[in-house]
């Protein structure tokens, strides 16, 4: 009588996957929910006219916010001075970057849980944008890998 080895290598093969997999599982990232931050207002994806007032809640995090408009936030434990990394001009200031500078380019430090904006640059055709929120320590630099994003169309802007 002849046996079959298809069984054998067939759990020879599924352990070795197994192996080869795992080594390229993730490590120290947090795949969880962050529910600390949630937008009041505006609604996600709504249309709204200038000025537009962003406002949300914050559970569990009395600190500072930093909102990003239509940009990446920087790394997580990396400071808001990491955006200026490249600028050869902010690096030799003193007290660069500070609010004006980040300002310029789409970034509001805040420890409100509103945030006014009376102006947006303009955004293709549709005018869409995005807020994206991080969380600041005391230092000024990103808590964790937690993004909060709302997107907006600005209508009558010139």
């Amino acid at each position: 009588m002849h046996r079959s080895t298809r069984p054998a290598a067939t759990a020879a093969t599924t352990l070795i996957a197994c192996a080869l997999l795992s080594a390229c599982a993730p490590r120290g990232l947090a795949f969880r929910v962050d529910k600390r931050v949630s937008f009041r207002s505006p609604r996600d994806r709504a249309t709204v006219t200038l000025p537009v007032t962003l406002d949300w809640d914050a559970t569990g995090f009395a600190g500072t916010f930093a909102v990003f408009l239509d940009r990446t936030p920087m790394p997580p434990g990396r400071s808001l001075r990491w955006l200026a990394r490249n600028d050869v001009n902010c690096v030799a200031a003193r007290g660069c970057p500070d609010a004006e500078y980040l300002r310029e380019r789409g970034v509001y430090p805040t420890t409100e849980t509103q945030l006014t904006l009376a102006a947006v640059p303009k955004a293709g055709t549709k005018n869409r944008h995005r807020a994206t929120i991080v969380l600041l320590d005391a230092d000024g630099q990103r808590i964790g890998e937690s993004a909060f994003e709302l997107e907006f169309t600005v209508v009558g802007a010139p």
